[in-house]
Formats: C-alpha cells, structure tokens, sequence
C-alpha cells in the first residue's frame, strides 16, 4: 500500500523588516520619477519663456537707436515754435479785427455823408424840376390870361351898372399860394402832397395839360398876403427839406 505523502513543513513567516525593505526603492522610484517629469515640464516651460525673452531682446537690438533726451528737447522746441506762432496769429487777428471796425466805421461814416448829399441833390434836383414845370405853367397861365385881356379890349364897354370880368378877376386877386412842386407820375405827386398835408390844410393838389402832358401841381392856397405865403413858404421848405417854392396869386 502506497504510503501517504509526507505534510510539507510550514513555511517560514518572512520577518517585516525585509517587507519594509522592499516597498522603499519603490516609493523612491515613484517620487523620482514624478520629481523627473515635473522637473522637465517646467525646464521646457522655462525654456521657451527665454526663447521668448532672446527674440524679443533680438527685435529690440535690430531697432534704429533713439537718443530719448535729444527727441523730448526736439519736442519741447516744436512746442515753443507752435506756441509763439499761435501768439503771432493771435496778435494778427487782432489787428485785423482794429483795422476791419476802423474801415466799417468810416464807411458808414462817408455812407451817411453820401447819404445826405444825395438828400440835398434830390432835393435840389426837385426844385429845379418844379421851377421848370410851373414856369411852364406860368407861361401858359399868362398866355391866357394876356389872350382874355385882349378879347376883353375888343369888347364894347359896358354900362355903368354892370361889372366886368376884370374888376372880378381884379377883387379876387388876393388870393395868394405857395407853388410847392409839380410832377409828371401821380404816385410821387400824391407821396409829397400827403406830407404837405400834415403840414398845412390849405395843401391842393391839381392836373394841368402842358403842351399835351398831365402835371400834377401841389400848392398851398388862401393866404391873404405875400408876407403870410412867404413866411409859410420858408416853414415848408423846412419841413419838407425842398428849394425853390415860390409864392404866386
């Protein structure tokens, strides 16, 4: 009969020193190996922040060399020159400015000079006109007047009783007027004879054909006396700022 296998000796517990033994060559691998690898992604980092900072220095070196004080001083010129041209410019203006009011106050000077001169030529002017156009008249008015003298001669006489036509024209030759202007355009004759209006109420207005053109006559009419027309003559002329008014009946 077989003889049954002999039991194996137990074996023999290992001491813990020796396990203790084999895990530290494994945590210092481990940490090794982390350090190694930390260690090289920061080296790598590192190294292209110096590439980095050795193009950049690179760049900097290749730029044209400014000396920094000179360029401020250059500045500080170009300021000083643009400071005093604006001062120039300033001062310029302000002369302008004396010498532009100067000349408007001279021209509206001579303006209101040239003005009155105008003033006093139409004027003068509208006398003339006036002395003309009612010579005119005059004439016509003494050509008719002469022409009813004669018919009035080659009449017979008339008796005692009656009166003549020239006694009346005679008694009602008091009748004294002021001969202010006359006018061919109604519209200039109406202007002035409103004027003459405010001025006296004795101001007429009235047509006369001239040799076929209508004139408008502005008189002043019922005084009295010469002396009285004369003196309310010179007080139109006046007012009215005109020449040449005569006095007439």
């Amino acid at each position: 009969m077989p003889g049954k296998p002999l039991p194996s000796p137990p074996l023999a517990a290992k001491p813990a020193s020796a396990a203790s033994a084999s895990i530290v060559p494994w945590l210092i691998a481990s940490i090794t190996l982390t350090l190694a690898l930390f260690s090289g992604n920061y080296a790598w980092h590192t190294q292209q922040q110096v590439e980095t900072l050795n193009l950049r220095l690179d760049q900097l070196e290749a730029l044209p060399a400014t000396p920094l004080p000179g360029k401020l001083q250059e500045t500080g010129d170009s300021l000083a020159r643009a400071e005093q041209e604006l001062l120039t410019v300033k001062q310029s203006q302000e002369q302008l400015a004396a010498t532009l009011s100067t000349l408007q106050t001279a021209v509206d000077a001579n303006t209101e000079q040239t003005r009155s001169q105008l003033e006093k030529l139409e004027g003068t002017l509208t006398g003339l006109s006036s002395h003309v156009e009612e010579a005119l008249i005059s004439k016509v008015e003494n050509e008719a007047l002469i022409a009813q003298s004669l018919e009035s001669k080659a009449k017979p006489a008339t008796s005692a009783g009656e009166t003549s036509p020239t006694a009346k024209s005679s008694d009602t030759a008091v009748n004294w007027a002021i001969n202010i202007a006359s006018f061919s355009d109604p519209r200039a004759a109406n202007s002035l004879f409103e004027k003459v209006q405010k001025i006296t109420s004795k101001a007429v207005i009235k047509p006369a054909d001239i040799n076929g053109k209508t004139l408008h006559r502005i008189r002043a009419e019922g005084y009295h006396s010469r002396e009285e027309a004369e003196r309310q003559a010179l007080a139109l002329q006046a007012e009215l700022k005109l020449s040449g008014l005569w006095v007439s009946h």
